[in-house]
């Protein structure tokens, strides 16, 4: 394998000895320790020994080689565990650094980490904040926050601050052991394969938080939509499922639940549907909300669903549907096209406004709303309005109007129905 091409030894080395200093007390400020230090600054150094590009100015040079220290110092991060560190700790990473670590410079490299760059080159380089912007990748305005900021929590004044950090001077051999770092590692003969390994992890270190917060996006943008129906279906929380071929089983954790295919419901009149058998749910009020039998086979007709229902007891038998009316317009029409958007009139007997007097809950009637608009959306079609009448008149619970297409979708909790006072749909 070829070995790729890299800039000349005496350009390695020149650009150590100029711009290693500034890079260096980037890079310790970040770490605190001068192992770690040793390491990146190599990692910097052998990122510019790999760059051929040829840079215009040597104030474009050193840009670059600062940037590069900021970023590298960055993937640090990436791969440690941000921690506190006491003086204690400080001063024991520091050991072997030509300075001292008093309280006061402590202070000063517990900054938080996005702001110890700009403190770096602003009181230890002297650098604007026009060009510390350009390092980090900031406008010039928000460099300045920065460094008010670390004014502030390190409660100390500009002098002070420039005072302290210009204490962080770099070891006498320790820019030599970087340059001769990068020769010995550039002679391995593996040098190739461990330059692309190194550069495609850092290049998925650096990609990872951005692929996270695009996955978690994207998560979020998949639950606002299946909400909002934007896939056709509006979403409905649904209460527990209990699947049966006639006696249901205990409880819906003790099955798994199976998808049928269902069958389109021919649109025409009740006469027509009473020979379609199709996949139908009913559900049921229980003491933990609502009951949902699935039958496989049921005649396609709105009385015998209310029939299963009062056999497995969400009202009494003598409750019935006596009629089924398609509304358009405000007006009873006899037929609805495939497609349409459905209004239905359920026209109960008298039985079900006398069981929802004594009853005093709304349960029956969500049961009959989820169950018509589960029979309907069998068929393909959706119910978008659904009114519930007894001996023809709107039904009511404790002399409150209820309105049955809220209790359909959902969209209100049983005490704000109990509220309403029209038959709109009302938006959750």
């Amino acid at each position: 394998m070829a070995k790729p091409q890299t800039k000349s030894e005496t350009a390695l080395q020149s650009a150590v000895m100029r711009f290693g200093d500034d890079a260096f007390r980037i890079c310790y400020m970040h770490t605190k320790s001068g192992k770690e230090t040793l390491t990146l600054l190599s990692d910097v150094f052998m990122q510019y020994f790999l760059d051929t590009q040829t840079f215009k100015s040597e104030g474009e040079e050193r840009l670059w080689v600062l940037r590069t220290a900021h970023k590298t110092c960055m993937d640090y991060y990436a791969q440690k565990i941000r921690k506190k560190l006491t003086d204690e700790q400080i001063a024991q990473r520091s050991k072997d650094m030509p300075f001292e670590t008093p309280k006061e410079l402590c202070d000063i490299l517990r900054l938080h980490y996005t702001l110890l760059t700009a403190v770096a080159l602003h009181y230890g380089a002297g650098d604007n904040t026009r060009f510390i912007g350009r390092v980090t990748g900031k406008s010039a305005s928000a460099v300045q926050n920065q460094l008010e900021k670390a004014k502030k929590t390190a409660n100390m004044s500009e002098d002070d601050l420039r005072e302290w950090v210009e204490t962080l001077k770099t070891p006498d051999d320790l820019l030599h052991r970087v340059y001769y770092s990068v020769l010995n590692e550039s002679k391995d003969p593996h040098f190739t394969a461990n330059s692309r390994a190194k550069r495609l992890k850092r290049n998925v270190d650096r990609a990872v938080p951005f692929a996270a917060v695009g996955v978690i996006v994207i998560c979020l943008l998949c639950v606002v939509a299946v909400r909002a129906g934007w896939f056709g279906t509006k979403y409905v929380r649904t209460p527990d499922v209990i699947l049966e071929s006639d006696t249901p089983v205990s409880s819906a954790a003790e099955s798994e639940v199976s998808h049928v295919t269902l069958t389109p419901e021919p649109t025409a009149s009740e006469d027509t549907r009473e020979a379609v058998n199709m996949s139908l749910s009913i559900f049921v009020p229980s003491d933990s909300g609502l009951d949902q039998y699935s039958y496989k086979s049921l005649p396609a007709d709105g009385a015998v669903l209310v029939q299963k229902m009062a056999e497995k007891g969400a009202f009494p038998e003598d409750v019935t549907l006596d009629a089924l009316d398609y509304i358009k317009d405000g007006e009873v029409v006899s037929t609805m096209k495939s497609g349409e958007m459905l209004e239905v009139r359920l026209q109960f007997s008298g039985a079900l406004q006398e069981y929802l007097d004594s009853a005093s809950s709304t349960s029956s009637l969500e049961a009959i709303a989820k169950t018509f608009r589960a029979f309907y959306e069998a068929a393909g079609m959706t119910l978008s309005k659904l009114e519930v009448y007894s001996d023809g008149k709107p039904v009511t619970v404790g002399d409150m109007q209820i309105n049955c297409t809220s209790l359909m979708y959902g969209e209100l909790p049983v005490s704000a129905v109990l509220d309403g006072d029209t038959n709109e749909p009302t938006e959750g």
